[in-house]
């Protein structure tokens, strides 16, 4: 099991928007909140900083409502959001990170796990860089079923912890804290074939 506190600041990322550059950086941003006062006061109290597009995602844009894996997803991120705050509040918030793994076989791992749960969409893999991360595992994060048993989960993530063994060997995720440097692409195209 890899330390829950990594020194080595190069990890793997997969671009599934396609959108990254080689010598930038990802950092926190406000998003346009596009609710209400209450929404914004909400956001200005709890991510006074900003968040990343996974935050921005999951947590304040409405587009994907109709979509029942996205609901289904921005639940689960809520609970663990919450469990976060009220047990491991000196993790980083995934609404605040960016999302990456320790190898490229573990990028390999994860896009098979994104394809098998409907995704055809393509991802680069780059090499990213990050002074603070920690390591969990991000099975614990698909396994809805009740809100009780995702709190549990929730908390196992946020200890760092395996889990339970029915989910099988962990595929480890590393949350990076911004600014993350983005490095260079992987030359290779991955599908999660």
């Amino acid at each position: 099991k890899p330390s829950m506190s990594v020194s080595m600041p190069v990890f793997y990322h997969c671009d599934r928007a396609n959108a990254l550059k080689p010598n930038t950086t990802l950092n926190l941003y406000q998003p346009t909140v596009q609710d209400d006062d209450l929404h914004q006061f909400y956001f200005d109290l709890v991510f006074p900083n900003g968040v990343t597009m996974h935050g921005d995602n999951y947590f304040f844009r409405t587009c994907h409502a109709q979509d029942p894996n996205y609901v289904r997803s921005r639940r689960i991120e809520l609970i663990f959001e919450k469990v976060r705050r009220i047990r491991a509040p000196n993790r980083p918030s995934r609404a605040m990170s960016v999302f990456g793994v320790l190898s490229l076989e573990d990028a390999e791992a994860f896009l098979r796990l994104v394809k098998e749960s409907g995704s055809e969409r393509q991802a680069s893999v780059w090499k990213v860089e990050a002074e603070q991360a920690f390591v969990t595992n991000m099975k614990l994060l698909h396994a809805y079923s009740s809100r009780a048993w995702t709190e549990r989960l929730a908390e196992e993530y946020w200890a760092g912890s395996v889990g339970p063994s029915e989910f099988g060997p962990p595929l480890w995720e590393v949350l990076m804290v911004p600014p993350v440097r983005v490095l260079e692409k992987v030359d290779r195209i991955m599908s999660g074939q």
